[in-house]
């Protein structure tokens, strides 16, 4: 591993940093907050960044590469990777049918 992916998900820098550096937006503010409070090192484990009706968007770093995952709680739905992860994720949620 670099010294560059090393410091992606390092105690040097925050989930926020690293969520800005690969997706290039800010997202709401309690996403934010909760970002900025997280240490980037979470990353490797995964960080909740926020739930959409019962499905939860995870962020997570893999050597180096950023990835959206998309769970109900009980099980992984499907997983992005990229930098436009996060934006697709947000759109594959969209085509889904409201849950029962």
């Amino acid at each position: 591993m670099g010294p560059r992916t090393e410091l992606l998900v390092s105690d040097f820098l925050n989930a926020f940093q690293v969520f800005y550096y690969f997706f290039r937006t800010i997202p709401g503010p309690s996403i934010h907050e909760h970002l900025i409070l997280t240490p980037a090192a979470y990353l490797k484990d995964g960080v909740l960044v926020e739930e959409v009706d019962v499905y939860h968007i995870v962020f997570f770093v893999r050597r180096g590469e950023p990835y959206i995952a998309i769970g109900d709680g009980e099980k992984l739905l499907t997983t992005f990777k990229g930098k436009d992860a996060y934006r697709a994720a947000h759109y594959y949620l969209e085509e889904l049918p409201f849950p029962e």
